[in-house]
């Protein structure tokens, strides 16, 4: 049975630019939303696994420094199965914003059911290495790929008897990377919604060939104008167009000069965004019209 849990939170959060554990959400700092889900899925004993105790200190918990520096999420498990003596211990990241018990009973429950050393979490989008339960058997392994720099977690994931537990949604284990990750994007008009509900038949290892009613991105034909010039006709979201144009036309060598740019203006009826430059651009930059599919952004050249 696993009844201990450990929060890792030795990151220097450098693409964040402070420490993710303790940013707001709902009132509260991350690492306590995270400690009331943890006691709510049925575990009391919590580690944190940090160097820095005293960043952390008014959550009274334990904390568990690394044996192996500057080695990553790996060498803070290696650290808690280490000092713990735990049968098994629940591993979560500090930044996920949006874990629940509920998760995390679902989790644990497959970990104490299943012999496989690693347990974790996969979504549609990616896999969770970081939201697992993980023996105590793996630990001479751990220690092992440390001494080796093998440090990607994921690999060692890979690398080792494993089950994967499958959640059809991916919000719960969103990692909080940037600022912008808390931001409340504005309510979108019927038009400029970005996804549109199908049925669909989805594949993943761990789950199987299942039929679901899942998000599809909706795409538009974005037309792309060079001040008087139509240069570009490209499938995408419509959402933030006018960066997708500027960031086309710049990374495409169209236009070389981003302070030339005077204006940048969305026609929502025409689905056409313009950008307005005095930067001279020669005619060969603008003589045909590109046509970008989706997926994997094929370009087709239409001639004038």
């Amino acid at each position: 049975m696993t009844n201990t849990a450990v929060i890792l939170a030795g990151g220097k959060s450098a693409r964040y630019g402070t420490p993710k554990g303790l940013v707001p959400i709902n009132g509260k700092p991350l690492i306590e939303n995270l400690i009331d889900e943890i006691r709510a899925s049925g575990i009391e004993k919590i580690y944190l696994s940090t160097d820095d105790a005293e960043l952390y200190s008014k959550f009274n918990l334990k904390t568990i420094p690394d044996e192996f520096t500057k080695s990553g999420p790996l060498a803070g498990i290696h650290s808690a199965l280490n000092t713990t003596g735990d049968a098994s211990i629940l591993v979560l990241s500090c930044d996920m914003p949006n874990i629940t018990s509920v998760e995390l009973k679902r989790l644990i429950e497959k970990a104490n059911e299943s012999d496989a050393g690693l347990v974790y979490v996969s979504t549609p989008m990616r896999e969770h290495p970081l939201c697992s339960v993980i023996k105590n058997t793996l630990l001479p392994k751990i220690k092992t790929a440390l001494e080796n720099k093998e440090l990607v977690v994921l690999d060692f994931c890979h690398g080792v008897e494993n089950e994967i537990v499958f959640f059809h949604d991916d919000e719960p284990f969103l990692n909080l990377n940037s600022p912008d990750d808390l931001k409340m994007e504005e309510e979108p008009s019927p038009d400029m919604e970005q996804a549109v509900v199908h049925s669909i038949h989805r594949y993943h290892r761990g789950d199987g060939i299942k039929e679901i009613d899942d998000n599809v991105a909706r795409e538009s034909f974005i037309r792309v104008w060079l001040n008087d010039t139509e240069v570009a006709v490209i499938h995408a979201i419509k959402r933030h167009v006018e960066d997708l144009a500027v960031g086309f036309l710049f990374t495409e060598c169209i236009i070389n000069d981003i302070s030339a740019i005077e204006s940048v203006e969305f026609n929502d009826k025409l689905d056409a965004v313009t950008v307005n430059t005095t930067e001279e651009i020669p005619k060969a930059h603008t003589a045909a019209v590109r046509t970008v599919a989706p997926g994997c952004g094929a370009v087709y050249f239409s001639i004038r």
